[in-house]
């Protein structure tokens, strides 16, 4: 597959010796199986841009933010200085247990440098690191949900504050061809070109965003399952004003609420 690029998943990633290598090491099993898993994908292809950025050594400070209990932690715990976890930690959700902070080998998946890991409980919004700390930051399958545009703006602006010049920080963010219900943070081609024209850093490598050129090169559906989500037929039906009954015995329910989204992969360097 040569050097990681910007961009979105492509079916011939799977296939890549390297990207094989990495889901074996993280004991992913749908990646080793072969099975398309959007999250794997972005696991390993953050992965390959770390080490591809020599950054996996025992020099270096790198932030996860939304870390949760994600492999990541583990992995790059016995391989860096040190690897700084945050999310919420406060039970909310299976992958953000209250005891991580305390206990973070109770949910490592194999052994790692325990002395290499911090979980910290902090909120995105408010990074409590001093200036110039980290060589990377990682946000995975997570900056979508942390806010409305403006609020992501400012995160990615103090995410800057805190990385080392010549410093990276590596996103991977929910993309669609389609267009974007109100309220919703998924980004478009013209969304991203906004996010992007309005944070401190520069992309390294433009992203082939084109859905032709997408389709063309047989990515169409490359990763499972997709992000949408399933809506029952009375919801839908009193969305759109017509009688349940007249849609459920045919489609008891409905995936169209949502546009179909892929994982985006984007490497920026910071401008310091």
């Amino acid at each position: 597959m040569g050097n990681y690029r910007n961009g979105l998943p492509s079916k011939a990633d799977w296939k890549d010796p390297e990207f094989i290598s990495y889901a074996q090491e993280l004991h992913l099993v749908n990646a080793q199986s072969g099975i398309r898993n959007r999250l794997d994908w972005q696991k390993v292809m953050v992965l390959k841009v770390l080490n591809e950025k020599g950054l996996i050594n025992p020099g270096s400070m790198i932030l996860n933010i939304a870390g949760g209990t994600d492999v990541i932690n583990y992995y790059l715990a016995s391989r860096i200085n040190k690897l700084i976890t945050i999310d919420l930690y406060d039970n909310s959700w299976e992958s953000c247990p209250e005891d991580m902070v305390t206990n973070p080998w109770k949910y490592a998946p194999f052994d790692y440098k325990r002395e290499n890991l911090i979980a910290m409980r902090m909120d995105a919004r408010n990074l409590l690191f001093e200036r110039d700390t980290f060589d990377a930051v990682l946000i995975i399958d997570s900056l979508n949900y942390m806010g409305d545009f403006e609020q992501v703006v400012s995160i990615i602006s103090d995410v800057h504050r805190v990385l080392k010049k010549g410093g990276i920080l590596i996103l991977t963010v929910e993309f669609t061809f389609e267009p974007v219900p109100s309220g919703e943070l998924y980004f478009t081609n013209e969304s991203l070109m906004d996010f992007l024209s309005r944070i401190p850093f520069l992309l390294e490598h433009n992203p082939i965003l084109d859905a032709r050129e997408f389709a063309h090169e047989d990515r169409a559906n490359p990763v499972l399952p997709p992000r949408t989500i399933k809506h029952p037929t009375a919801i839908r039906a009193r969305t759109i004003g017509v009688r349940p009954g007249l849609l459920k015995r045919k489609f008891p329910y409905f995936r169209i609420l949502r546009p179909r989204l892929f994982p985006l992969l984007l490497v920026l360097l910071s401008d310091k």
